[in-house]
């Protein structure tokens, strides 16, 4: 994943569109195999097996309002500097 940001800043300050894009969805794609599934592995071994399907919906909401709050915040600003 930090390989993967270095090479975006350093695409993004030379304006290599394409190695940015490959980048992108290369963190992705680590984030996705790497950290981004502990989540739903602590829930469930965290909550009682009532408070599962609770927990898991309170946590994916949680993400998804995060998620969004950031490229809402953050996607605007990416595009005025490239």
């Amino acid at each position: 994943m930090f390989i993967c940001l270095v090479l975006l800043a350093w695409s993004l300050n030379a304006t290599y569109p394409m190695v940015s894009f490959l980048a992108i969805i290369g963190f992705f794609l680590s984030y996705g195999l790497g950290p981004g599934p502990v989540t739903w592995v602590v829930l469930s071994e965290v909550l009682p097996s009532e408070a599962r399907t609770a927990g898991s919906s309170l946590g994916q909401a949680c993400a998804a309002v995060t998620g969004f709050i950031m490229v809402r915040h953050l996607l605007p600003r990416m595009l005025i500097t490239c």
